[in-house]
This record gives structure tokens, sequence and C-alpha cells, in this order.
């Protein structure tokens, strides 16, 4: 298995190689471009992205998706509590979380019918708690962590790995986790938080800053589950 992050402008996709290839968030709509082009730079000749999972329907994540599965044919996964968004365009509910998004808030387009993106059913639906990534053609699950958003999945792979999307993000040091600017459920998001700490991961991507490593998160943890 090969996990190779893929920078775009303010948001990030994770490209996993391994008995298939899939990649996980697709960036911004105007992100296409040096997305394909990471991709085409990533992918041996002959291959091809095979699934694309999304953790949640906001458009920093799924914005992409359409023009990807119709370049590609590949398969998309989302999970059922944001499937819904994801096919009409919309972006997920929001409501402040950190200080930063409460700060944030009042500048925010709270239109919840606005068209954030080109919208695409999913091909693949998940609506349990977790799934045998296996199925997919990798190693280790798919597991529901709500609380961002009613939706938001995470990837806990074999090799001690966790893919969380915005579960958590990092906006001033990079590589120390910080609650998430938006939560829709901040009871959810914490019991999300106990997932993670639970798998003890070694190593933990997010969208939004620097992988961080388990003993930081394990601070952070700590801090949060107590409140």
């Amino acid at each position: 298995m090969t996990i190779i992050p893929i920078k775009l402008n303010m948001t990030k996709a994770i490209l996993i190689k391994d008995q298939k290839n899939i990649l996980v968030d697709t960036g911004n709509p105007k992100d296409f471009t040096a997305l394909s082009h990471h991709l085409d730079a990533n992918l041996d000749e002959g291959e091809k992205i095979d699934y694309i999972i999304i953790t949640h329907a906001h458009s920093d994540h799924y914005g992409n998706a359409a023009k990807l599965k119709e370049k590609t044919g590949a398969s998309v996964i989302i999970h059922q509590g944001d499937q819904d968004c994801m096919k009409n365009g919309h972006n997920s509910e929001l409501a402040p979380f950190s200080l930063t998004g409460k700060l944030i808030w009042p500048f925010i387009k709270k239109d919840k019918q606005r068209v954030v993106a080109q919208g695409l059913e999913a091909d693949i639906v998940i609506d349990s708690e977790e799934a045998d990534l296996e199925t997919y053609g990798s190693c280790g699950k798919i597991v529901h962590t709500p609380g961002h958003t009613s939706g938001s999945i995470s990837l806990f792979l074999c090799d001690k790995t966790a893919i969380v999307g915005d579960l958590m993000m990092s906006f001033f040091i990079p590589e120390k986790p910080e609650r998430p600017l938006f939560a829709n459920n901040i009871q959810k998001w914490k019991g999300s938080i106990k997932k993670l700490l639970d798998f003890e991961p070694k190593k933990i991507i997010v969208t939004h800053g620097n992988a961080y490593i388990y003993q930081d998160f394990k601070k952070f943890s700590d801090v949060v589950l107590r409140k």
C-alpha cells in the first residue's frame, strides 16, 4: 500500500495505491486541472482510479467527483447521511464550532439550496457504521465518523494510518490538531474522536493541515473529551 497526499488550493486529496487505486476526496471544482496533473504523475501507464471515496458532502471534498467519474469511470462512494447533498450539488449543513468558525460565520453563505458544485449520484452508498475496505481493493475499513456532518466517514487503514477528512483541521500550527471550523453535532463529533482514539493510529491525515502523530492527537483528544 502506498499513500500519496495531493496538496491542492486550501484542500487535499489522497491517493491510495494498493490492489486497486482509491482516491479519497477530490478538492474544490477549481482544482480539477491541478488534481488531474497530480494523478497523471502518480499513476503508471494503463492505471486508472477505480474508486473515489468522499469523506463528506462539502464542495471542497466532492467538487471534482463528477468530472473524475466521467473521465475515469471510477465508482463513487459516500455515506448515506451525505448522499442527497452531493447528489443535489449542495453543502451538508454547517454550524460554527471552533473559535475561528464562529468568527467567520457571519460571512458564510447559508442558503442550504445553493448549488456549490456539480452534483452526482453515488454508485455505492455506505449505510453501516463500518465497511470492509478489502471490498474496494485495499486493507482497512471505512468508518462512520459523524459530527462535522451527518455522513462523514474516515478510513482506518491496516498500516495504522487514518484518513479523517475534516474530523479535525489545522490552520495555525499545521501539525497540531484543532477542532473543525464547523460541526453539526458536537456530541457525535466527540464520539468520532473516541473511535479514532480507540484505533490508536500512528499517523492521521487531515484535509486542512499536515499529518498528525498519535501523541499530539492523544493530547488533543484528552482535552476535548473532558469538556
